[in-house]
């Protein structure tokens, strides 16, 4: 899907590369009169769960950052809508892409090599959708997500065993009362902490 304040894009709904307009998604920029980028909220996170409701299989598990766009009023939307949601420590974002497992890059990659007219906002944002719904499943690499959920990446064991705990206590509701450098992180981010290192 595509969120977007570009108001091009409502006549977006019968294009070249076949999107269905469904998944065009136009916010009335009344609110963000100043913003042309449509960031992360709960607003859309909502939608999209909202449009895929009938497809999402009930034991879906879903991994994301620690964005407050999946929290509305301190509520998790995921938990809410009845589905897993795991998020993923700050740390693991420098290492490895977790959520997406190399699929945007493989369309990104396509998309540069076959635009040479970035100018039209509305058509190469439509055709870098038509690419990642085109991405073959055997071209999306998940060697970095196994070797994650593994331990196997010798720069992720740092950290692995934070990663497990939380996954423990998130999903299999598994109580650890063990202090972990990561939790140190986020309780001593600018303080005494980081002085010993």
């Amino acid at each position: 899907m595509v969120f977007t304040y570009n108001p091009e894009f409502c006549n977006a709904g019968n294009n070249a590369h076949t999107i269905d307009g469904q998944r065009i998604c136009y916010l009335d920029q009344k609110q963000h009169k100043k913003s042309t980028y449509c960031k992360e909220s709960p607003e859309i996170v909502n939608m999209f769960l909202e449009h895929y409701e009938n497809v999402l299989p009930e034991d879906l598990i879903i991994f994301s950052d620690s964005g407050t766009c999946f929290m509305n009023k301190g509520a998790d939307i995921i938990n809410d809508a009845g589905l897993i949601h795991v998020k993923y420590p700050p740390c693991v974002h420098q290492y490895i892409s977790p959520n997406d497992n190399k699929l945007h890059g493989v369309a990104k990659r396509a998309w540069r090599a076959d635009t040479t007219d970035f100018s039209d906002d509305v058509d190469s944002t439509l055709k870098l959708m038509k690419l990642m719904d085109n991405v073959k499943q055997t071209s999306i690499r998940d060697d970095d997500f196994k070797n994650f959920m593994n331990g196997a990446n010798a720069v992720m064991n740092h950290f692995y065993d934070e990663c497990q705990n939380l996954y423990r206590r998130d999903v299999l509701n598994q109580k650890n009362d063990v202090p972990t450098e990561l939790s140190l992180l986020e309780n001593d981010l600018d303080g005494a902490y980081w002085n010993e290192k």
